[in-house]
């Protein structure tokens, strides 16, 4: 199942402490950028919101489509798996101010996702859409 995540349900997740697992980025042929993200939900933290939206397993993946903008400051070597830190979606930023369509096209909004991870590292992504899917 795939839910799309408001600002108010990405801040209610539970995802402090989830392993970072990977991320991938892939182009489409009309040049339209999706990344993927993979995290496993720490044991300690409860699985009710997220079964709630559908997703039954700790590892799972945040899908952010139609992406206009991505930054990342990955640290190479660390003592153990890069564990979130936090996880902010904001409408309006300095960076998506940018991405925000003219008045021809008012119906497209975009989130500004900041993601900081335990040893330092940061995801910075302007999607229009960001959704959560199971792994099996």
């Amino acid at each position: 199942m795939r839910t799309n995540l408001s600002q108010e349900m990405i801040a209610k997740l539970p995802v402090h402490d989830a392993g970072f697992c990977s991320l991938t980025a892939h182009s489409s042929d009309a040049g339209d950028v999706t990344i993927r993200v993979t995290i496993e939900i720490d044991p300690d933290e409860s699985m009710l919101p997220f079964l709630e939206m559908g997703v039954q397993q700790r590892r799972m993946s945040l899908r952010f489509e139609n992406c206009h903008r991505t930054a990342l400051t990955l640290l190479g070597f660390t003592c153990d798996r890069e564990q979130v830190s936090d996880w902010e979606a904001l409408p309006v930023s300095g960076v998506s101010d940018e991405c925000q369509p003219d008045s021809t096209d008012s119906h497209r909004r975009f989130l500004h996702h900041r993601l900081q991870f335990s040893a330092g590292s940061r995801l910075e992504i302007v999607a229009e859409g960001c959704y959560m899917e199971g792994q099996a």
